[in-house]
C-alpha cells in the first residue's frame, strides 16, 4: 500500500473512532434505532457522474425517513444524494481511493435518529477501461463518445497528474480528446499530433464525465484544438453549464465551481493556471473557470520562440482572484520573439487580479478584443513593479488591432499602458489601434491611459467614443513622487497620428489628453467633451460590491515583494486599513474577502473573522458561498448596455473566431430605433438609400421578424415578443449594421 494510501486509511480509522464516541455520548438524542444500509454499495472504477451506487435503509418502525450526508464530512462530495439513493458525484480512480467512506444522517421530522460513517467499495478495473489511449466500440458506447476519441483514464504520475509530454496518438477532427473527471494535480498534454482543420473544425478536449479540477494545465503544441469545458455533443457534462445558465450565455453569476474545467491554484505556488507553449496554433480556450492565486490565469506565448502563433479564440473564461495577470497573451521580453496575428478575445469576465486584468505583447494583424469585463490592480499597494498596477497593457509590433465595447475596472495606474513597437528594420505599419467604446471606471492613479512608442510600430492609433469616470487618487499610499494629473490621457509617442474623436470625460478630472514634452505625435481633436458620468448599473454587482475602489489585496507593508525596488515610494510602510476597505486574502486555498470594520495598520484578518475584520459571504441559488456574486453584466436599460458594452454582446459565434455580423462604424449615423426601451411598436430608421431589409433576432440568435422599411423609417409592430434584449440589423454595402433593442 502507498504511503498516501496508508495515511489516507489511518485518517478514516481516527475519524470512525471519533463518530463512534459522538454517537455513543450523543445516544440518548438520537435514539438510533439500528445503522443505515447502503445496498449496493459497490462503484464501478471511472464510472461517470450520475452512475447509481445504492439505496440507503434503516431498521425502523418510523415512516417518511429523511437521509442527508453532511457536506465537507468525510468522501461526501464524491456523491450525490437523491431521496434515499446515491448516485456517483464523479468518477473514481481505484489506486487513489479504493472505498470511499460517507457521512450519513438518518432523520424523522427534523430529529437526527442515526449518524454513521457507510463505505462504497470502489471495483478495481483493468487494461482498456483503466488506461490512456483510443476509444473502440466497447468504451466509446459505455462513455457516449466516438471509436477513435482519444481518453485519458488514468493519471500517470502519483495517481494525481497527466504527464503525456512525449504527445498522445494523433487525434484528427472530428474526433475529440476526453479527460475522465476528477482533481488532479497537473495535466500535460503534448498536442503536436493533434491536427484540426480550420477555425470552424477544431479538435475538441473537455471533460468527461463530470468536472475536470487541476491545479495547473500545461498545453505544448499542435494546431487547430480546443480546450473547452462547455456542455456539446461528445463533450463536457450537462451538470456543468458555467455561464450558460437562465438562457444567458454569459451568466457568470454565481458560477463559481459550476464549469466543466476548473483550474485552481488554491495558493501553492507562484505557478500559471493553464499554459499554451510551444508551436502552438489555431486553438481555442473557452468555458473554463481559473482561480485562487498563482502567477496568472492563462499564459499563452513560446518563450524565444519565433513561430507566430495564429487564428486563436478567446472567449467565455471566468477568471477571478488571481495572484498575477489574468491573461497573459505574447511574450514582453526583447526580440526575437513569435507574434500573435488573427487573435478574438470576447465575452471574458476577468475579475479581481493582483496586477493586469489583460496584457498581450508581440500583436500583429487582426487582433479584437471585445465585448470583456476587465477587474484588475488589486495588488496596487503590494505590486510586482509600478507598470503591473494597470488594467489592460497593450504592445503592438503592426497591423490593424481593435480595442472596444469593453469595461475596464478599477485602475490601479491607470487603465490602459500602450505601447507600439516594430520590429527592427522593419517599415512603419500603415494600419491603426483602434480603441473605440470603452468604459473606463473608477481608476486611482495619476492618468487614466499612457501611449508610448518605441519605433517603427503602427502610425495611426484613434480613440472614438470611450468614457472615462469614477476617478479617486489614491495613489500616494504608495508612491511619493507620482501626482494626480491634469488630464486623463498622457500622449508620450512620435511620429503618429493620434485622433481622439467623441470621447466623455468628467469634468473634475480635467483635459481628456496631453502630449507629453518632447512628443511630437499629430493629435487630433474633434467632438471630445466633459460631462458627468454615470456608474455602470450591473446585474448583480451593487452595493459594496460596485465600489470597486474598496477592494484590494491584503499586505501587511507596502510593496512586500523584493522585485518591488521602485524609485520615491513608500515600501516598508504598515499599510492602513480604514472602515468600508474590502480585501481579499488566501485562506485554506480559497481567496476569502473580509470587510474593513476598525481601522487599523496591517493586521491580518482572522480566517472566520474577528474585531477588526467581517468575513463577507453571499446568499446564492445554491447556498452561501464566499465567491461575490460576479454577475458583471449590465442593467438592460443601462446606457452603456443599449452602446453594446460589456458581456452581452449583439451576436456571438461561439465556435469559428470572429463575431459572423459585426457593427460598423457607421452604425451611429445610420440605423436608428426609438424608444428603446420599447413595448408594442418601434419606430426604426435604417439610412443609407432605398427600401432597406431590416430583421430582428433574439439574443440567442434566433430570427424573430424580417421586413422592407424606406430610408426614412417606419414602424415595426412587436406584437408577441417577450421581455428582453433583441438585436436589429440592416445590411448596407456588404456590411452589417446592428443595434441593441430592450422590449419591456
Amino acid at each position: 500500500m502507498s504511503l498516501y494510501l496508508s495515511l489516507r486509511f489511518l485518517f478514516r480509522l481516527a475519524l470512525l473512532a471519533l463518530f463512534s464516541v459522538a454517537l455513543a455520548l450523543g445516544s440518548n438524542e438520537m435514539k438510533a434505532q439500528g445503522s443505515p444500509r447502503l445496498t449496493p454499495n459497490v462503484l464501478r472504477e471511472n464510472a461517470p457522474r450520475n452512475t447509481f451506487i445504492g439505496q440507503l435503509s434503516l431498521e425502523t418502525d418510523l415512516a417518511g425517513i429523511e437521509w442527508r450526508l453532511p457536506a465537507d464530512s468525510l468522501d461526501n462530495s464524491l456523491v450525490l444524494l437523491s431521496g434515499d439513493s446515491l448516485f456517483s458525484a464523479s468518477p473514481v480512480n481505484f489506486e487513489a481511493m479504493p472505498v470511499v467512506y460517507l457521512l450519513v444522517e438518518a432523520r424523522h421530522q427534523g430529529r437526527v435518529l442515526s449518524i454513521s460513517v457507510t463505505e462504497v467499495v470502489v471495483v478495481n478495473e483493468s487494461g482498456k477501461w483503466d488506461s490512456n489511449g483510443l476509444a473502440d466500440a466497447e468504451l466509446a458506447a459505455y462513455y457516449g463518445v466516438q471509436p477513435g476519441d482519444f481518453l485519458l483514464l488514468s493519471p500517470n504520475v502519483n495517481q494525481r497528474s497527466f504527464f503525456l509530454s512525449a504527445g498522445i496518438p494523433p487525434v484528427a477532427y472530428p474526433n475529440q480528446i476526453h479527460l475522465l473527471a476528477g482533481s488532479y494535480d497537473v495535466i500535460l498534454l503534448n498536442l503536436a499530433p493533434v491536427a484540426g482543420n480550420s477555425p470552424r473544425e477544431r479538435v475538441a478536449i473537455s471533460n468527461l464525465g463530470g468536472q475536470v479540477k487541476a491545479r495547473k494545465v500545461l498545453l505544448q503544441g499542435g494546431s487547430f484544438w480546443r480546450f473547452t469545458g462547455q456542455s456539446a455533443e461528445r463533450s463536457g457534462h450537462p451538470d456543468f453549464a458555467g455561464c450558460e445558465r437562465d438562457g444567458s450565455p454569459v451568466n457568470m453569476g454565481f458560477s463559481s465551481g459550476l464549469y466543466g474545467i476548473w483550474i485552481r491554484n488554491g495558493y501553492t505556488s507562484d505557478e500559471v493556471a493553464l499554459t499554451v507553449y510551444g508551436e502552438a496554433t489555431g486553438f481555442e480556450l473557452d468555458h473554463l473557470e481559473i482561480s485562487d492565486g498563482g502567477f496568472a490565469g492563462i499564459m499563452v506565448k513560446q518563450e524565444g520562440g519565433t513561430v507566430d502563433m495564429e487564428d486563436l479564440f478567446i472567449h467565455h473564461t471566468y477568471i477571478h482572484d488571481v495572484g498575477g495577470e489574468g491573461m497573459y497573451l505574447g511574450s514582453t521580453n526583447p526580440d526575437p520573439q513569435h507574434q500573435l496575428n488573427r487573435v478574438v478575445v470576447e465575452h471574458n469576465a476577468v475579475l479581481r487580479t493582483h496586477a493586469e486584468a489583460f496584457q498581450a505583447g508581440q500583436l500583429g494583424p487582426g487582433i479584437e478584443v471585445r465585448n470583456n469585463v476587465f477587474w484588475g490592480g488589486m495588488g496596487w499597494k503590494a505590486p510586482f513593479a509600478m507598470h503591473q498596477d494597470h488594467t489592460v497593457q497593450l504592445s503592438l509590433r503592426g497591423g490593424r488591432v481593435v480595442f472596444e465595447n469593453n469595461i475596464l475596472l478599477a485602475a490601479g495606474n491607470a487603465f490602459f499602458n500602450l505601447q507600439t513597437r516594430g520590429l527592427e528594420g522593419a517599415l512603419p505599419a500603415t494600419d491603426s489601434l483602434i480603441i473605440r467604446n470603452n468604459l473606463a471606471w473608477q481608476g486611482r492613479g495619476p492618468l487614466g491611459a499612457f501611449q508610448a512608442e518605441e519605433s517603427g510600430a503602427v502610425r495611426v492609433v484613434m480613440w472614438r467614443e470611450n468614457t472615462f469616470g469614477g476617478f479617486r487618487y489614491d495613489y500616494d499610499k504608495v508612491y511619493t513622487a507620482r501626482p494626480v494629473s491634469d488630464h486623463v490621457i498622457r500622449v508620450a509617442s512620435n511620429d503618429q497620428f493620434v485622433a481622439f474623436r467623441d470621447n466623455v470625460v468628467e469634468p473634475a478630472r480635467g483635459e481628456l489628453f496631453e502630449a507629453w514634452a518632447g512628443s511630437n505625435a499629430t493629435i487630433v481633436d474633434f467632438g471630445n467633451h466633459e460631462r458627468a458620468v454615470g456608474a455602470p448599473a450591473f446585474l448583480n454587482l451593487t452595493g459594496e460590491e460596485s465600489n470597486f475602489l474598496a477592494w484590494q489585496t491584503w499586505t501587511p507593508v507596502v510593496g512586500p515583494s523584493g522585485a518591488f525596488l521602485e524609485k520615491n515610494t513608500r515600501k516598508g510602510d504598515s499599510v492602513l486599513y480604514e472602515p468600508g476597505d474590502i480585501v481579499g486574502l488566501g485562506v485554506h486555498g480559497q481567496t476569502r474577502f473580509y470587510r474593513c470594520l476598525q481601522a487599523n495598520a496591517g493586521q491580518k484578518p482572522g480566517t472566520e473573522g474577528d474585531a477588526r475584520w467581517e468575513l463577507l459571504r453571499w446568499l446564492g441559488p445554491y447556498g452561501w458561498t464566499l465567491v461575490p456574486p460576479d454577475d458583471a453584466r449590465l442593467e438592460a436599460a443601462s446606457s452603456y448596455f443599449l452602446q453594446n458594452m460589456g458581456l452581452e454582446a449583439i451576436f456571438t459565434d461561439p465556435h469559428g473566431g470572429p463575431t459572423p455580423v459585426q457593427e460598423s462604424d457607421e452604425n451611429r449615423q445610420g440605423l436608428e430605433i426609438f424608444p428603446n426601451p420599447a413595448h408594442g411598436k418601434v419606430r426604426v430608421i435604417p439610412g443609407g438609400r432605398g427600401t432597406q431589409e431590416v430583421a430582428v433576432w433574439s439574443a440567442q440568435g434566433q430570427l424573430m421578424m424580417r421586413s422592407r422599411i424606406p430610408a426614412e423609417g417606419g414602424d415595426l409592430v412587436l406584437p408577441c415578443f417577450s421581455p428582453g434584449v433583441y438585436s436589429v440589423t440592416v445590411q448596407r454595402e456588404g456590411h452589417v449594421m446592428a443595434s441593441r433593442l430592450v422590449v419591456q
